[in-house]
C-alpha cells in the first residue's frame, strides 16, 4: 500500500512538473509569427519597442489582432506628424530686423529754381535783386550751413527726384526760415524682386509719366489704365521704389530789419538690414521628431535601428529560403524546417498526451487501492 502511494505521489509530481513546463512553453511561444524564424526570439529579447514585444508574445488571435492594430495606428500617426514637421521646416520662414547706425554724412543736392523766370515785378522795394535772365537753376551741395544770395522772388525746392514742391515768398523786413528733415530709404535685395528703380522697371506700363516713380503714382496710373479689370492687384502689381525719399518741412518767418535766406541741412544715415531666417532649426526639428517617436511609438533611434535590422534580416531570410529551395540541398533543408515546425507546433499535443497518460495511470491506481485494502 505504501509503495503504491509513493508511486502515485511520484507520478503526480512528475505530472505537475510536466504541466508547469508545458505552461511555460505556452507562455513564451507564439506559433502565429515565430514559427520558422529564429530572429524573432532574439529581436524580442533585445528591443525596447514595447508594441512589437506585445505582438510577438501574444498568446491568441484576439490579442495578436488588437496589438497589431495599435502598433499600426501609432505608426501611421507618427508618419503623418513627421511629414507635417518636415513640410513646415521646409516652407516656413521668419524675418528678423536689425538696425545699425552709420556715423557718416551723406551728400545730396538741393535744386532751387525760379517759378517766374521772365515775369518779375518791380524789385525796387525787394530786399534782393531780381534778374529776368535768371533762368538757370542753382545747384548746390549742402552739408553744413550755407548762405545763399541773389535768390529770385519766388522759387521751389526739389530734393533728389521727389515730386513734391514747396513755395515761399520773401518781402522786405521778413526773415524766412526753412528746415528740412530728409530721410532716404534704400531697399537692399539680392535681386530687385519687390521694388522698382524707375518707371522702366514696371512691366505693364505703356508710357512713362513725367512724375518720378512712387508707390502712390504707380497705383494712380494702374487705376487709370486697368481700372475695369477685376484682379487688378494680382495681374498688375505695384512695388515701392528701391530708393525712397521722405522729407519733412518746417517753415517759419519773423520780421527783421535785414533779411537773408539760409538753408541748413544735417544728414544722419541709418542702414536697416532685414535677414530672412528659418523659424525652426535642425536642432528644433530633431527634438520634435524625437518627441513624436516617444509619444506614438515609445522608441529611440537605437530602437528604430534594431527594427530596421530585424526587417532586413526577415526579408533576407525569406529570399535566402527561396534560393535554397531551387538547389540540390532543398529537400534536406525542407525536411529540417518541417521537422522544426512540427517540433514547435506539436509540443502542445505531446504535452497533452503525456498528461492524459499520467491521469489514466492515477485513475487505475486509485481504483486498485480498495482491493489491496481488502486483501
Amino acid at each position: 500500500m505504501m509503495e503504491s502511494d509513493d508511486q502515485v505521489s511520484e507520478s503526480s509530481s512528475s505530472a505537475t512538473d510536466s504541466d508547469s513546463e508545458t505552461d511555460d512553453d505556452l507562455n513564451i511561444c507564439n506559433h502565429y509569427i515565430r514559427a520558422g524564424h529564429e530572429g524573432c526570439d532574439e529581436y524580442t529579447e533585445l528591443t525596447t519597442f514595447h508594441g512589437m514585444i506585445r505582438v510577438f508574445n501574444s498568446k491568441n488571435w484576439p490579442s495578436l489582432i488588437f496589438w497589431c492594430l495599435v502598433v499600426t495606428t501609432c505608426l501611421v500617426f507618427y508618419m503623418i506628424v513627421c511629414g507635417l514637421m518636415i513640410s513646415t521646416y521646409s516652407k516656413q520662414h521668419s524675418f528678423q530686423r536689425k538696425n545699425s547706425e552709420k556715423n557718416a554724412e551723406q551728400k545730396f543736392d538741393v535744386e532751387i529754381c525760379s517759378k517766374y523766370l521772365y515775369n518779375c515785378p518791380n524789385s525796387s522795394n525787394f530786399f534782393l535783386s531780381c534778374h529776368n535772365e535768371n533762368s538757370k537753376c542753382i545747384n548746390a551741395s549742402f552739408i553744413n550751413h550755407l548762405k545763399l544770395e541773389n535768390i529770385p522772388k519766388s522759387f521751389f525746392l526739389k530734393i533728389n527726384r521727389n515730386p513734391r514742391k514747396w513755395y515761399f515768398k520773401g518781402n522786405p523786413g521778413i526773415h524766412h526760415r526753412l528746415r528740412l528733415k530728409h530721410i532716404q530709404i534704400h531697399r537692399l535685395n539680392l535681386v530687385n524682386s519687390n521694388c522698382y528703380d524707375s518707371w522702366d522697371s514696371v512691366p505693364w506700363i505703356i508710357t512713362s509719366p513725367n512724375e518720378s516713380y512712387s508707390l502712390e503714382e504707380c497705383e494712380i496710373e494702374r487705376r487709370r489704365l486697368y481700372g475695369e479689370i477685376r484682379d487688378i492687384q494680382e495681374c498688375y502689381q505695384c512695388y515701392p521704389p528701391c530708393v525712397e525719399d521722405k522729407i519733412e518741412v518746417i517753415y517759419s518767418r519773423t520780421f527783421v530789419n535785414k533779411n537773408s535766406s539760409v538753408i541748413s541741412m544735417r544728414s544722419q544715415s541709418y542702414i536697416t538690414v532685414v535677414h530672412e531666417i528659418r523659424k525652426t532649426g535642425i536642432v528644433d526639428i530633431l527634438s520634435n521628431l524625437g518627441g513624436a517617436s516617444s509619444l506614438f511609438m515609445g522608441c529611440s533611434c537605437i530602437t528604430l535601428l534594431e527594427m530596421f535590422i530585424f526587417l532586413f534580416k526577415l526579408v533576407f531570410h525569406s529570399l535566402l529560403s527561396k534560393d535554397v529551395g531551387n538547389n540540390e540541398l532543398a529537400p534536406e533543408e525542407d525536411k529540417r524546417l518541417t521537422s522544426r515546425r512540427r517540433a514547435i507546433i506539436g509540443k502542445d499535443f505531446q504535452s497533452y498526451r503525456q498528461t492524459r497518460e499520467l491521469n489514466g495511470l492515477l485513475l487505475r491506481l486509485l481504483q486498485n487501492a480498495p482491493d489491496h485494502q481488502n486483501k
